[in-house]
């Protein structure tokens, strides 16, 4: 009786140039790139409707009287809140994005110094995260005002410096953010391609919630109240201010990830093998 030799079982192989190319044996479609990026966004975006609805019910008095820690919870300007934890949960994903884009940036081209653009923006992004969830910009503001602007003679420097700014720390990030920005814009601009009108968009309306609301919140708001009213050019303005401000930083931050995404998915679908 002849006994059968046992048929031997031959795992193929995966192509070399696949691994090579993506590090990953998941391959992915031009359409399943769009679906996750649209996905990713639209939850981003509804996030921040849901947010600026609570802030409004629960801090514009439309449900009569609510405890201030239930209120405070669902203020888009305050520490330790909901709208808080999604902004720095947003700036981290930013930078995880950035990261992956700088890892597979330098994998197809080892030696362009460029690429260590990308992780310089994302450790700006992981900054931003550490500040909103730390208020560090706010600490310094406090720290400058009570040692340089408090005891500021009229006539100096100082004191007419003092006349301007609502908030402090705007005069130690805006010299060090402004040229850093408009460098990493004119590099973004021509590495990002169709998506670059998203990233720069987005950094407009960011800087503008960031530094010019921020600006007008402390120089004609009244932080006591949830809605601000300020007289500017002979005009009386009645807005809530905060609300405005923290959208406007939020889906700025959306429309750069938005953008990032785009990108990411471009080198993705290029160092994935051919099928030909």
């Amino acid at each position: 009786m002849r006994h059968k030799q046992p048929k031997q079982i031959t795992w193929a192989k995966p192509a070399p140039d696949s691994f090579l190319m993506t590090g990953y044996l998941v391959r992915f479609t031009e359409h399943q790139l769009a679906t996750l990026r649209r996905r990713i966004i639209g939850t981003l975006l509804v996030s921040e409707a849901l947010l600026a609805l609570l802030h409004i019910i629960f801090n514009w008095g439309l449900i009569g009287s609510i405890p201030k820690k239930i209120m405070r919870l669902f203020h888009v300007d305050r520490e330790k809140s909901l709208p808080t934890w999604f902004s720095v949960s947003q700036l981290t994903l930013l930078a995880l994005i950035l990261i992956l884009i700088f890892l597979l940036e330098r994998y197809r081209s080892v030696h362009s110094r460029g690429n260590w653009l990308w992780f310089i923006f994302a450790a700006g992004a992981l900054f931003l995260s550490l500040d909103e969830s730390a208020g560090i910009h706010e600490k310094l503001g406090s720290l400058m005002k009570s040692d340089f602007f408090d005891d500021a003679r009229k006539g100096t420097f100082l004191y007419m410096l003092k006349q301007f700014p609502s908030y402090y720390w705007a005069l130690v990030y805006v010299p060090i953010a402004v040229p850093i920005g408009i460098f990493l814009g004119v590099y973004f601009w021509h590495k990002l391609g169709s998506a670059r009108s998203w990233a720069i968009g987005g950094m407009v309306i960011f800087l503008i919630g960031a530094v010019v609301l921020d600006h007008l919140e402390g120089r004609y708001g009244n932080s006591g109240h949830h809605r601000i009213a300020m007289d500017m050019f002979g005009m009386h303005f009645r807005f809530d201010i905060f609300l405005l401000e923290e959208l406007m930083e939020m889906i700025g931050v959306t429309m750069i990830i938005n953008a990032f995404l785009h990108h990411l998915s471009n080198l993705i679908l290029a160092m994935q093998p051919s099928d030909h």
